[in-house]
């Protein structure tokens, strides 16, 4: 196998495990932020004297249509700002999948592979097996825990944790190095996308502020883009 193969499958592991880091990261900003935000906007509209109820009687439909609700449930209020859904550029609607796999005939050996993997992780994790040799009641807990997850990641085709997972045991992964590439570029491309979408959010928007007129402002972007109202 190719060196150069196996060097560049090191990087795009490396690659990923920054940007789920980076995904965790920003989720624990959004949700950390959410209240904060939703506070600082009920506390602006009350000083610039804007009736939300009213505003969002007036709105229902609009409101609806962007929180992607149908018009007879009860929409999310503009107050819940933090919304993932909620950004500050035009939402592009349908996301298309990570890719066609069906499109590469060379994938179906890809999941073939990685199946094995998990059989091999399955060996050394699953819970009937390491109660023949793990004593210890806590590192018995966290191996069970480990299966459990590589099983999911197997189901949902989530192969950069389940090599994670095998890396961690010391337990040999595929060397179809050039194969298992072109599956962690998409992957690794799907998963920037991702980001750049969730550092639209007004939540982590809001986690960036550094005084109040910065606040301000990404307050008035939101009632500009819910109510169309330039406060």
């Amino acid at each position: 196998m190719s060196r150069t193969a196996k060097i560049k499958w090191k990087r795009i592991l490396n690659d990923l495990s920054y940007l789920y880091q980076e995904v965790e990261l920003i989720e624990d900003l959004e949700k950390e932020t959410n209240n904060q935000f939703e506070s600082y906007y009920r506390a602006f509209c009350a000083e610039n004297d804007i009736d939300i109820d009213k505003l969002n009687q007036e709105n229902h439909e609009k409101i609806c249509e962007i929180y992607e609700v149908k018009i007879e449930e009860e929409p999310p209020t503009p107050e819940c700002a933090g919304d993932a859904s909620m950004v500050l550029a035009t939402i592009e609607e349908g996301d298309e999948p990570l890719f066609n796999e069906h499109e590469d005939i060379s994938f179906k050996d890809l999941h073939e592979d990685f199946h094995k993997l998990f059989k091999k992780i399955a060996l050394r994790l699953h819970p009937d097996r390491i109660g023949n040799y793990v004593l210890d009641i806590e590192q018995k807990r966290k191996q069970s825990w480990d299966f459990s997850k590589a099983k999911s990641c197997l189901d949902k085709k989530r192969y950069f944790h389940l090599v994670k997972i095998a890396q961690k045991y010391n337990i040999l992964v595929p060397e179809n190095y050039s194969r298992q590439l072109k599956w962690f570029r998409k992957e690794r491309d799907k998963i920037s996308t991702e980001i750049d979408q969730k550092k639209k959010t007004y939540n982590y928007k809001f986690s960036e502020c550094q005084d109040i007129e910065e606040k301000d402002a990404l307050v008035k972007a939101f009632i500009f883009q819910i109510f169309q109202i330039n406060v």
